[in-house]
């Protein structure tokens, strides 16, 4: 058995790095004098210079403008970005023509998915993989579908224990837990609409800078390291909850908030709940809830920007998209309905290589934890209720070879003896 996996892992090692002389010879082929990589990093000095911001649509989300000297690093950065209680139905086939005619005070000429999240869709068939239609679904585990059951597993990679939205915090770590405790100096941000999504995240919230609804924080000192964001930080303290409730933050504080934190900040996981979505919907708003969706995709635009940028300064990313939960087939609600536990993912970054349908089996939202720890080199789950790593669907050839050098050694070691 160790000889077999030895051999396996060697010709990995081989598949890489055939890959990267592949890669670098195209690349060569492509640019033979170096002439565009040169026009790239003036491109990237020019943007980082440019201090006035870009006119945008008044729907879209503003992307801060890049600033200071790159330096290269070759960290991970893990970009979660979750969209409160969006149903697959949309993600996959567009506006619901009969939800639509109920709900809506709008007829859409165009309803096609693609239209109505050209981020998204652009990632899903250019720099990722997109997981929830009939061949691929993906579903919450909770029989409760609501949310706190499904932020527990997206980030513990197991069964949630809590089955309601009044759970208290989590008694076991999670991956944030686990993160920490192999790298204490990693920076880590949760940002988010909701305030209740920081009791699921981490047994130990203290070395992460939370900022949830418009109240609980952690670490206050991290959103006041500029103007600009202390700004943004407080005045979303001040709004009102609309079109939620309570403590809620509505979305496009908590987005503006979470992308001028991710260009001051060098946080190396970043989760942003969005939740705008779900607020609608429970009032049978659909208009609304295309909007909100609609924000959501412009957020998602910013976010992989931002990425793409870390990527050029060297760091391999890895960005996860999905919901906590679907609706029922009412639309609006979904507590308890069957239904309602289909959900939706996209993977995408540097870390994807994989296009198309990769995966062809039932996944869960257990799943996305376990393919963090794979992309950032933490140990896999042993609990019988974990998900699967998804990244040898993912990235089935683009191997870090320095971690399949170093497997490879573990191997031949434990052969040895």
């Amino acid at each position: 058995m160790e000889r077999a996996h030895l051999d396996r892992v060697r010709e990995l090692e081989s598949n890489s790095r055939k890959m990267r002389k592949t890669r670098e010879k195209r690349a060569r082929s492509m640019d033979p004098y170096g002439f565009l990589a040169t026009a790239a990093l003036c491109g990237g000095f020019m943007l980082s210079c440019w201090t006035q911001p870009v006119s945008v649509p008044s729907h879209a989300v503003e992307l801060p403008g890049a600033s200071g000297r790159e330096s290269v690093d070759s960290s991970e950065i893990v970009v979660v970005l979750t969209w409160d209680g969006v149903r697959w139905q949309e993600v996959m086939n567009g506006i619901d023509a009969q939800v639509e005619h109920q709900m809506s005070r709008t007829a859409h000429l165009d309803r096609r998915s693609e239209t109505l999240l050209p981020n998204l869709h652009r990632l899903a068939t250019s720099a990722g993989v997109l997981l929830g239609d009939d061949a691929a679904p993906i579903a919450a585990s909770s029989p409760s579908t609501v949310s706190l059951p499904g932020y527990s597993e997206i980030f513990s990679g197991r069964n949630p224990t809590c089955s309601n939205n009044e759970c208290p915090a989590t008694e076991w770590p999670t991956l944030l837990d686990e993160w920490q405790a192999a790298h204490p100096d990693t920076q880590m941000t949760i940002i988010s609409s909701w305030s209740r999504i920081p009791r699921a995240a981490a047994k130990d919230l203290s070395p992460i800078a939370v900022s949830a609804g418009r109240s609980f924080v952690v670490r206050p000192d991290e959103f006041c390291t500029s103007t600009e964001l202390c700004t943004q930080f407080k005045a979303g303290a001040q709004l009102s909850p609309w079109p939620g409730t309570d403590d809620y933050r509505p979305d496009r504080a908590t987005a503006s908030l979470a992308l001028t934190y991710l260009r001051t900040h060098h946080s190396r996981f970043v989760f942003i709940g969005l939740g705008d979505t779900d607020e609608y919907a429970h009032r049978g708003d659909y208009d609304g809830y295309l909007a909100a969706l609609r924000h959501a995709d412009d957020t998602l635009g910013a976010v992989h920007q931002w990425m793409s940028e870390q990527e050029r300064k060297g760091h391999r990313t890895l960005l996860v998209v999905t919901a906590d939960h679907g609706r029922s087939s009412g639309f609006v609600n979904h507590g308890g309905a069957p239904e309602a536990a289909r959900v939706w993912a996209l993977f995408a970054g540097s870390v994807v290589t994989a296009r198309g349908r990769p995966i062809t089996t039932r996944r869960r939202l257990a799943d996305i934890a376990p393919t963090i720890r794979s992309a950032v080199g933490l140990a896999g789950d042993t609990n019988p209720t974990a998900g699967t790593s998804l990244l040898p669907w993912l990235a089935p050839l683009e191997l870090d070879y320095a971690r399949v050098a170093t497997s490879a050694a573990r191997v031949a070691r434990s052969a040895s003896n």
